[in-house]
């Protein structure tokens, strides 16, 4: 489906609101949950236990409850990332209760994307043991756009798709696109978060530069702070014009 046209510059004076959003993250698999853990400060920081990191200086990170990973029947040829995706966007779409999802267009962030998926890939191919069905399955299913149709498709959300990958502002920039094509008047309603799962690449990546902290523990603020830590999660808004 393609994009509606800008509307005249009368609409850019559009007020934008939030109307339901939905989030999963080492914190908790909803909304409620993360905001209690956010209000107590606890820390949600544990041991990565689903690729090998005997070979990194840290082994801990921000991991993602199972209960949302874990998924429903349709939703099982879905990588991790795109499973946490769904969790979080399910629960936006039904907090707001918004009509059209037929026509809703949908704009994601995503920096990895399905790159676990490419890890299988790489494994299998090195070690030979892979049935080549299932190499080939994963490399359609490696792709973002494939995923998240797939996903979309789920939700009922059925207007345009747009992928943004700008690194750590992804899921940010996402957001702000979601913003101007309803204060534009492009849109009246639009899904819109961004997401991303842990894979051993980025893992080993930041682990190699000697950036994540030792402890485990990110202290930004603190004169003795050693680092960052890096986790998974996923997390979306509806956003549509308060006329």
């Amino acid at each position: 489906m393609a994009w509606p046209p800008h509307l005249t510059t009368d609409s850019e004076s559009r007020r934008v609101v939030v109307t339901g959003m939905g989030i999963v993250s080492p914190m908790g698999a909803d909304a409620a949950e993360n905001a209690a853990g956010f209000r107590t400060g606890r820390s949600a920081f544990s041991e990565v236990t689903f690729f090998d990191v005997s070979r990194q200086r840290v082994k801990t990170a921000g991991v993602a409850p199972e209960c949302a990973i874990s998924g429903e029947r349709a939703t099982r040829r879905m990588d991790r990332g795109t499973r946490l995706s769904f969790h979080a966007a399910r629960e936006a779409l039904e907090m707001s209760g918004a009509p059209g999802r037929d026509r809703m267009p949908l704009v994601i962030g995503t920096s990895a994307a399905a790159m676990p998926i490419g890890e299988d890939y790489h494994r299998a191919a090195h070690s030979g043991d892979a049935p080549r069905h299932l190499q080939l399955r994963r490399v359609e299913t490696y792709q973002a756009q494939r995923q998240l149709t797939a996903m979309a498709g789920l939700l009922g959300a059925g207007g345009p798709i747009r992928i943004i990958s700008n690194a750590c502002a992804s899921g940010a920039n996402a957001i702000g696109h979601a913003f101007h094509l309803v204060r534009s008047g492009r849109a009246e309603r639009v899904l819109a978060g961004g997401y991303d799962a842990l894979c051993q690449l980025v893992f080993a990546g930041f682990d190699s530069l000697q950036a994540l902290a030792p402890s485990g523990i990110p202290r930004p603020f603190d004169a003795h702070r050693d680092g960052l830590a890096l986790g998974e999660g996923a997390a979306f808004v509806v956003v549509e014009s308060a006329a």
